[in-house]
C-alpha cells in the first residue's frame, strides 16, 4: 500500500510495464554516506572535503541523500554545465552519478567549452558494463590537476535497491564488489547471482553470473544477451581520442561495427568500421541518452 509522501522509484533499464515492479524509497536511504563508510579511502576523501554536491545523471530517481547537497540535471548538459561550475564556485566536492556513455558524453562537453572543474571530484556510474578504456578516459579528460579519490561502480536493480553493490576497478581489470546494502544480501545459486531482501524473504533474479572472490567479494559478469564477448574487446582497444570522437552506441552487422559520432565530429573510414553523424545514427538505429547501449549478442541489426 502506498501512502502520501511515498517516492516510487522504477528500472532505469527495465522496457517491461508491469506496474508493480518498483520499490518506496526508505526515508533511511542516505545511500552516499553508506558508501562511504565501506570504502577508506572514499570516507577519507569526503571526510577531508566537504560540503559534497551529488550531481544526478542518472535516468530514475537514486536514493535519498539528507548529508549531501544534491541536484539532478534531468540529463540536460546545461544543467550539469551549471551544477558543476557551481560546485567549483563554492569549493564543494563534485559527486556526479550516472551510466558510463552519459556521464562521458558531460565532461566531453564540459572540457570542451572550457569549464572550471572542481578541485574535488569523484565520479559513481553504473547501469551496465564501463569499458576499460572509458574509464581510463573519464580518469584523463578532469586532468592530473584535480583528484578524484576513485571511479566508484554501483549495481543494482530499481526494484530492489540502486546501489546494493559498490566496487572498484582492481589492478586485474576486474571490477570487484562489495556488498554495502542493510537490507539486501547478494546470493549465488548455481553461478547466478541473486539479491535477497533480509526483512521480506524476497529475491531478486538479476539475470547475471557472478563468483566469489577468496575475500567474500563479488566478480559479476553479463550474460552475452547482455554483453557479446566481442563488445568488451572492442571498446577497450579504443584510444582516448576514439571516445572523444565516438558516443559509445554501435549496431554490428556481420563484421562490420557501424558506430555514432559526437555532434560536429566527422566520419573517417576504417577497416571493418562504419562511422556515421550523430544524427546520420540516430536516424537508423534506436538511440537515447535515456536508454542502455544496445551492446548484447542482439547487437547484430538491419537498419
Amino acid at each position: 500500500m502506498h501512502t502520501p509522501g511515498n517516492v516510487l522509484v522504477f528500472s532505469a533499464g527495465s522496457k517491461e510495464l508491469n506496474p508493480d515492479k518498483h520499490r518506496v524509497l526508505h526515508p533511511s536511504d542516505d545511500s552516499f554516506m553508506t558508501y562511504a563508510k565501506h570504502f577508506p579511502m572514499l570516507y577519507k576523501f569526503v571526510s577531508l572535503f566537504k560540503p559534497i554536491m551529488l550531481i544526478s545523471c542518472y535516468p530514475s530517481t537514486i536514493g535519498i541523500f539528507p548529508h549531501v547537497i544534491f541536484t539532478d540535471t534531468y540529463l540536460r548538459f546545461p544543467n550539469f554545465a551549471r551544477a558543476l561550475m557551481l560546485a567549483q564556485k563554492k569549493g564543494y566536492t563534485a559527486v556526479i552519478v550516472g551510466q558510463p556513455l552519459v556521464v562521458l558524453d558531460m565532461l566531453v562537453q564540459y572540457k570542451k567549452q572550457a569549464h572550471p572543474f572542481p578541485r574535488h571530484l569523484i565520479i559513481g556510474i553504473g547501469g551496465y558494463y564501463c569499458p576499460i578504456s572509458l574509464e581510463k578516459t573519464l580518469n584523463t579528460i578532469v586532468g592530473n590537476k584535480h583528484k578524484i579519490s576513485c571511479v566508484l561502480h554501483g549495481y543494482g536493480t530499481g526494484e530492489s535497491e540502486f546501489n546494493s553493490l559498490v566496487g572498484i576497478r582492481h589492478a586485474t581489470q576486474d571490477i570487484i564488489y562489495k556488498p554495502i546494502s542493510n537490507r539486501l544480501q547478494p546470493v549465488i545459486k548455481e553461478g547466478k547471482l541473486w539479491l535477497q531482501n533480509k526483512t521480506k524473504k524476497l529475491d531478486y533474479e538479476t539475470g547475471d553470473h557472478a563468483t566469489l572472490t577468496s575475500d567474500g567479494r563479488i566478480i559479476i559478469q553479463n550474460p552475452p544477451e547482455r554483453l557479446s564477448p566481442d563488445i568488451p574487446d572492442f571498446l577497450n582497444q579504443w584510444t582516448e581520442s576514439d571516445w572523444l570522437r565516438r558516443t559509445g552506441f554501435i549496431t554490428k552487422q556481420q563484421d562490420n561495427f557501424i558506430m555514432q559520432l559526437r555532434q560536429g565530429v566527422q566520419p573517417e573510414s576504417n577497416n571493418n568500421i562504419t562511422e556515421l553523424d550523430f544524427y546520420a545514427y540516430a536516424n537508423q538505429f534506436p538511440f537515447s541518452w535515456l536508454d542502455k547501449p544496445s551492446w548484447g549478442a542482439t547487437t547484430s541489426r538491419t537498419p
